[in-house]
């Protein structure tokens, strides 16, 4: 898929240096980094398959860098602020949250603007929280997740069962805007190899 990206990013590219117009040429660039910016999220996403664990904080940041290039080339001044505590934990929880994380965000930049804040904070000797803010509109009254259409809150919640988490959704601290938040543990490693 990485390939496939690349390559349209590139015909993109090159069709763009041969438009017959100034404006279709500047469609074709932006389309062209948009699906390589699609490509390096998709890339990302993938990168820890073969690791045993990840620091998420840094993770998140580098996923967060390439989600900003995807969704706010053209938003100045909005941005995607990571924050929290620097955690190790297993790829099999950290794939997930970046699977998380990225449907939140992408949903957040649709329906809001102005920065999204994504915080990692640790809620107990073994659990943690991993939440994403917008400064949006927030959510309709009686906005319940496990009753939604959409195919994002389905999978979001899918994966935070997945992890053995739990997704809430509430409105932000100061009362604007949406926080969707993941609370979840480590997986407990059994004794003498088991």
């Amino acid at each position: 898929l990485i390939n496939s990206l690349q390559l349209i990013a590139s015909l993109l590219s090159l069709q763009s240096r041969t438009a017959t117009t100034l404006e279709a040429a500047a469609q074709l660039t932006i389309a062209a980094r948009r699906v390589a910016a699609l490509g390096r999220v998709h890339r990302r996403l993938h990168l820890l398959d073969h690791q045993d664990s990840v620091e998420l904080k840094r993770y998140l940041e580098l996923l967060c860098e390439d989600l900003s290039g995807l969704l706010f080339e053209e938003r100045i001044g909005d941005a995607i602020v990571v924050e929290g505590v620097p955690v190790e934990i297993p790829t099999e929880l950290a794939i997930p949250l970046g699977f998380i994380v990225n449907e939140l965000i992408t949903n957040a930049a649709k329906y809001a603007n102005g920065s999204i804040t994504v915080r990692l904070e640790t809620t107990a000797p073994a659990g943690y929280s991993l939440s994403v803010h917008d400064d949006g509109p927030g959510l309709p009254a009686g906005f319940d997740p496990a009753n939604g259409r959409g195919l994002g809150m389905k999978i979001v919640q899918s994966l935070a069962r997945q992890i053995g988490g739990a997704l809430r959704v509430a409105a932000d601290d100061d009362g604007r805007g949406a926080c969707f938040t993941v609370t979840f543990g480590l997986p407990k490693r059994g004794t003498n190899g088991s």
